[in-house]
């Protein structure tokens, strides 16, 4: 992080938490961070200024496709048109194909093409992850260190319940006591660290029910049992409990790290929050389905909730140093009409992208109207990246959505 201060100006660094939810998740992920560092207020500051993006899912999607425009494999003007790149075909083939005459004919066919590999393979040909027949490592992106933003893609072991996260750094460090794993300390007893290719990593966090498979490794022998890998969304769908986790070792005073005085956490909303729910009169036939409905109705809710105040005890911490102040911006989807309901599937319609080019310039002009300047979210943006100061922005006058 010390290097990534560096670059930034004014010695400000932002830290984005982008939340799943297909590609609409990707596509709203990439056009806020790339309309953010086309903004004309703050010119080129924001993309030099972003220090981490913690992503899960549809997220790691669009992270991946913005971090890419760094090393040079995504040209900045295709960041937005690349998330929106439809894989819905893919999708389709491997279930109609690959994995239907897998399940019918078992002996037969190679084992490893699926629904997933061919995701993986669509996001590397779109995004030149592949040159030469040599897929983009996750090392590789390490190596650029300073080049890019420290990035993390949250994923989640089956069997374990275990929050499992790919990241460009060497996060979390051994003592901590959070819970998280970083794939390359997995798999302590082979005696060496293994690497996977960055359009993998994205599926593995992006493993939605049933679109993707849950996918388990073949290191000693595809017929070996081991742990599968699924959506880092059933652990957290928001990305903020990694990233917290990630600031809280680089913040942490005792350990020597880096003497950041500001900090500002960017999160990334990708859906309406829409209405309350109904107090509707069920009958005896609800106790069929109700443990189903309540654990789905829980899958964000309580997350969110936890994320919440998780994060505002960690600013409180942070924030004990009189010299160091928690910025907080939130950017959301505000989509109406025919806008509102936004896609769960790996497809776009011209519409659906219109739409997303249409809630962007709604919340930019929604925001600048707003009069309440706790609600404003692009003006802190600014301020923030010119080095100047409004605790409207910051915690605890302002907390995270």
């Amino acid at each position: 992080m010390r290097e990534r201060l560096q670059k930034a100006k004014n010695q400000r660094l932002i830290f984005v938490a982008t939340p799943g939810g297909g590609i609409q998740a990707a596509a709203w992920t990439a056009e806020v961070l790339q309309q953010l560092s086309e903004r004309p207020e703050i010119g080129p500051d924001f993309r030099n200024s972003v220090a981490l993006i913690s992503s899960v899912s549809g997220g790691s999607l669009g992270s991946m496709i913005y971090a890419a425009s760094y090393t040079g494999q995504v040209p900045e003007k295709q960041i937005i048109a690349n998330s929106r790149e439809s894989a819905i075909d893919e999708v389709g083939w491997g279930w109609t194909f690959a994995d239907f005459w897998r399940a019918a004919t078992p002996w037969f066919g190679n084992r490893t093409v699926d629904r997933g590999w061919a995701l993986e393979e669509k996001w590397a040909a779109v995004n030149n992850l592949s040159n030469d027949g040599r897929n983009t490592l996750l090392s590789d992106w390490a190596a650029q260190g300073a080049n890019m933003p420290a990035l993390i893609f949250n994923s989640m072991l089956v069997e374990p319940g275990t929050h499992v996260i790919f990241s460009n750094t060497a996060f979390p460090q051994p003592q901590t006591t959070r819970g998280i794993v970083n794939f390359y300390n997995l798999y302590p007893e082979h005696g060496r660290n293994y690497d996977i290719p960055i359009n993998t990593v994205v599926r593995l966090s992006a493993s939605f029910p049933y679109v993707a498979p849950a996918s388990r490794p073949d290191l000693d022998s595809m017929y070996a049992g081991d742990y599968h890998f699924v959506d880092g969304g059933y652990y957290d769908n928001y990305g903020i409990d990694s990233l917290i986790g990630w600031l809280d070792e680089a913040l942490d005073d005792k350990a020597g790290s880096v003497n950041v005085k500001d900090v500002l956490i960017l999160t990334i909303r990708h859906f309406n929050a829409g209405n309350p729910p109904t107090k509707p009169v069920r009958g005896w036939g609800f106790q069929l389905y109700a443990p189903l409905s309540g654990l789905l109705a829980m899958w964000n809710s309580a997350p969110a909730r936890r994320d919440a105040n998780e994060f505002a005890l960690f600013a409180d911490r942070i924030s004990k140093n009189p010299e160091r102040k928690v910025w907080i911006v939130s950017i959301g989807y505000e989509g109406a009409g025919a806008c509102a309901q936004a896609p769960l599937s790996w497809k776009l319609s011209e519409s659906q992208k219109t739409c997303i080019d249409d809630s962007w310039k709604a919340f930019v002009k929604q925001d600048a109207l707003e009069k309440d300047v706790t609600k404003r979210h692009l003006a802190c943006l600014d301020t923030y990246l010119r080095g100047g100061d409004d605790p409207a922005c910051q915690h605890p006058s302002r907390r995270l959505q």
